[in-house]
């Protein structure tokens, strides 16, 4: 099966032959056979139908226009917003993840030094919350070094946030009333505090 063109490359295609502005230029792009399906796809991975509109050179309105104008044609556009919701919610799942798996390890090389950030793993580049780099000088005034402080996202908070998700943590209250006339009165002295 071959790849499914992306958004720029289907104004990279010669055969195109794309106006450079005005509704031929809507109409040839959006003719493509795989038109709906880039929008599809754009839009399920977490993209925004006005990126599309802005690279293609068209107006958003008439790309919904367009896109309302055929049932089937809007339908698979609405699953695209269901599953770039899906989308957003497995990222945001996925990031925390990292964040809370992150090892800081992973920065240093075999020497024990820092290696530099764009030698980093994604995995735990996307976890630093900040990094100072500080150039180190001896007496002399020689380079001897580079200092890093680097500080990651909080693993506790991202653990937290995962296991309230995955509905590991229930918070308990525990609310005592003896009777009905207690609870009258309880309401009645906070009211009055409250004037």
């Amino acid at each position: 099966m071959s790849e499914v063109q992306t958004a720029p490359e289907i104004l990279a295609e010669p055969s195109l032959n794309t106006p450079s502005v005005g509704p031929d230029r809507l109409q040839s792009i959006l003719s493509q056979p795989d038109a709906l399906r880039i929008i599809y796809r754009h839009v399920a991975s977490g993209g925004a139908l006005i990126e599309l509109a802005k690279l293609w050179g068209v107006k958003y309105c008439d790309v919904m226009e367009w896109l309302r104008a055929d049932d089937s044609r809007y339908k698979v556009f609405s699953k695209a917003l269901d599953d770039r919701a899906e989308w957003a919610r497995e990222s945001v799942l996925h990031e925390l993840r990292q964040i809370g798996k992150a090892d800081l390890r992973d920065v240093f090389d075999s020497h024990g030094k820092v290696k530099p950030p764009h030698e980093w793993p994604d995995s735990i580049a996307s976890c630093v919350a900040s990094c100072e780099a500080k150039d180190e000088y001896d007496k002399e005034g020689c380079y001897v070094g580079t200092t890093y402080k680097i500080k990651l996202w909080d693993k506790i908070k991202a653990n937290e946030l995962r296991g309230k998700h995955l509905s590991m943590f229930i918070e308990r209250h525990k609310h005592e009333v003896t009777n009905l006339e207690d609870l009258i009165m309880a309401s009645y002295e906070t009211k009055k505090k409250d004037e």
